[in-house]
């Protein structure tokens, strides 16, 4: 509620500043043009929340890319320090929500891939940064 009353306001000022005088004044004349000032701020409204639901998605997409590609490049590199136990830390994580998951260390960008959204990615990241501690 908070947002259409700022919003409503905005228009208000707007109007105020090529000068009309009052709040009542302002809203008669959004009347005058044939444009009702409550359905200006609920479409405005609209508008917004649409864009803002666009950029989530948009932010949202990105972090998971940002996530996905965080995850291959570490399983990628460790896989050069320790190839069995990444192997063994990437299935059993898996395999507990993938039961069919087997990942044999070649493919890491495509099998992950396939059960990105199945898995808890944070987690399996802060395993392989934990290991890559170990190994430093």
């Amino acid at each position: 509620m908070d947002r259409v009353k700022k919003i409503h306001d905005l228009y208000l000022k707007s109007i105020l500043d090529i000068g009309e005088n009052d709040e009542e004044s302002a809203s008669q004349l959004l009347q005058n043009e044939g444009i009702n000032p409550d359905r200006l701020v609920n479409d405005t409204l609209r508008k917004i929340n649409g864009y803002e639901f666009e950029l989530m998605k948009k932010a949202a997409s990105r972090e998971q890319e940002n996530l996905f590609n965080a995850v291959t490049e570490k399983i990628a590199w460790l896989m050069q320090k320790a190839p069995e136990r990444i192997i063994t830390l990437v299935n059993s994580f898996v395999q507990q929500r993938v039961p069919a998951f087997n990942f044999k260390g070649t493919t890491a960008d495509s099998d992950i891939a396939a059960i990105f959204d199945q898995i808890d990615v944070v987690a399996l990241l802060e395993r392989l940064d934990a290991i890559e501690r170990e190994l430093a």
